[in-house]
This record gives structure tokens, C-alpha cells and sequence, in this order.
């Protein structure tokens, strides 16, 4: 995705420009393209890190922990 954005950098497209003649629509089609197999990809990412360790295991890391934090602290002598 960032190498048709470049290249159509290089042809001369400023950032934050509207072109309405269609000068870059070849680089930027093939950047969305790009930009959807990166989407698929990382949902794919994601289902395979859910399959894994479980719904219940993605939520957790959200969760505040239970753990007594005394616990962690070496014992006394």
C-alpha cells in the first residue's frame, strides 16, 4: 500500500489534494486494494489469536487483575 502511495508520490500527488480529473486513480485504486488485503489479513490475525487463546482469554488482558499484589513481595526472615 505505502509503495503505490509512494509512487504516485513520485509522479508529483501532493497529500491532502482532491484531483478531479483522475490523474492518480490507477495508484490509488491499487492502494485501496492493498489497504483491503491488509484488513482481511489482520482479521485474520485476529480470528487465529481468538481460535488460540480463547474469547474469554482476548477479554482478560483487559481485565484488571486479581491477584493479591502482597503476595508478590518476598517473605520476611
Amino acid at each position: 500500500m505505502g509503495a503505490f502511495m509512494g509512487m504516485a508520490g513520485l509522479k508529483g500527488m501532493l497529500r491532502r489534494t482532491i484531483y478531479f480529473n483522475g490523474e492518480y486513480n490507477s495508484y490509488m485504486i491499487l492502494a485501496a486494494l492493498s489497504g483491503s488485503l491488509l484488513l482481511l489479513a489482520f482479521l485474520a490475525f485476529f480470528f487465529n489469536i481468538v481460535m488460540s487463546v480463547g474469547l474469554n482469554g482476548v477479554i482478560g488482558i483487559f481485565m484488571p487483575s486479581k491477584l493479591n499484589t502482597t503476595d508478590l513481595l518476598p517473605a520476611d526472615k
